[in-house]
C-alpha cells in the first residue's frame, strides 16, 4: 500500500463485510463523507468517484458509485433535480 488512507479504508471495508452488509452499504459511509466535506453541486457519479479516489485512495467503479448515489436519493439525503442529483437542504450540515 502506498498510503495510510488506502490501508485504513480497506480495513473499514473489511469490518463492514464481516458485519454482513452488501457491497454498496460498505462504501456508503465513504460516499457520505466525501459529499459532506466537498459539498459538490451537482453530485455526479464521476465527481464522487474522483473524490473517493483522492480522499481515500479507493478506486470504485462509476456505476457502483451511481448506485450508492441513487440509494442516498431514496433516503432523501440527495435530491433529484431533473437529470442530476444535489445534496438536500437538510443533509448539507451532516449526512
Amino acid at each position: 500500500m502506498e498510503n495510510i488512507e488506502t490501508l485504513t479504508s480497506l480495513a473499514m471495508l473489511k469490518v463492514n463485510a464481516d458485519e454482513g452488509q452488501d457491497y454498496f452499504e460498505y462504501i456508503t459511509p465513504f460516499v457520505s463523507y466525501v459529499l459532506r466535506e466537498a459539498q459538490p453541486n451537482p453530485v455526479t457519479d464521476a465527481g464522487t468517484q474522483e473524490l473517493l479516489q483522492r480522499e481515500f485512495g479507493l478506486s470504485i467503479p462509476k456505476h457502483a458509485v451511481g448506485f450508492v448515489l441513487r440509494r442516498l436519493a431514496r433516503r432523501k439525503i440527495l435530491k433529484r433535480n431533473m437529470a442530476y442529483l444535489r445534496l438536500s437542504a437538510s443533509s448539507r450540515m451532516g449526512i
